[in-house]
């Protein structure tokens, strides 16, 4: 593996790719086959349902081809199933020797500012059995001629006839988002919090909370820490800045596969 894929992962996503995507998420908006629910809470409407199923399904599609390359045959699903959190069976099927594996992975889509990999509290944890609902999480960033966000969501029709670079950034297991060895989260953020500029934050995971708080204490005051200027919509959110998730996507196939 080269050092650029031990770093980050390119692609291009066709016009016809897009419009596959777009047209799935249509259809998953007419068949009511993903909640229409806005982050767990309010009610999506059309325009905005469809943008981020578009995207999430695009950021799939993006690393299911940058993993074809690495040696991995993924079968995306694009089908519907009854019951509106029953898009797809599972997140992955790979076809290995005479069976079929579904991997639960969380493959998160954004724009190339984006700086954290955010997990909705609701996607991140099933509380009826306090099992994690993914077992790694991936993120993938659009390049510079995909729609902004915010005008995604009022038009998601500007998404098409064009092709996108996307790049998938890292990776992470659920486990990464805690401190090692305990159930305590490096990052929570409340509905409406503005997470920080990375500038603030140390390039790597610290060896303990205590290491991350001493790190922050000193690197900006509290009364001072620039933040982002996107708030956030769920009621809570997991997160890790995407300069502290794995790259070795080699470890990542094999984690996926165990």
């Amino acid at each position: 593996m080269s050092k650029d894929q031990l770093n980050e992962l390119k692609t291009m996503l066709t016009e016809e790719e897009v419009r596959t995507c777009f047209e799935f998420a249509e259809e998953a908006w007419e068949f009511q086959s993903q909640s229409q629910k806005h982050f767990g809470a309010g009610k999506r409407s059309k325009e905005e349902f469809l943008a981020d199923q578009t995207e999430g399904k695009l950021a799939e599609l993006a690393l299911m081809k940058c993993l074809k390359e690495e040696g991995l045959i993924v079968n995306l699903d694009f089908n519907h199933y009854a019951g509106e959190h029953n898009t797809d069976k599972g997140d992955f099927i790979i076809p290995l020797h005479d069976k079929l594996i579904e991997a639960a992975v969380d493959v998160k889509g954004s724009s190339h500012h984006a700086q954290w990999l955010l997990v909705e509290d609701y996607k991140f944890i099933d509380y009826k059995t306090g099992k994690h609902k993914s077992n790694a999480f991936v993120m993938v960033c659009f390049g510079d001629k995909f729609p902004g966000n915010k005008a995604l969501r009022k038009d998601p029709t500007l998404i098409l006839n064009n092709e996108y670079e996307a790049k998938v950034m890292g990776w992470a297991t659920a486990e990464d988002f805690y401190e090692p060895g305990k159930k305590i989260f490096w990052f929570e953020w409340a509905q409406g919090s503005q997470p920080w500029c990375k500038r603030v934050l140390p390039k790597s995971i610290p060896y303990s909370r205590k290491g991350l708080e001493k790190y922050l204490s000193k690197s900006v005051p509290d009364n001072e820490k620039p933040k982002l200027s996107l708030a956030l919509d769920a009621k809570l959110n997991y997160g890790l800045p995407i300069s502290w998730l794995r790259k070795d996507w080699k470890e990542f196939i094999s984690f996926i596969l165990k």
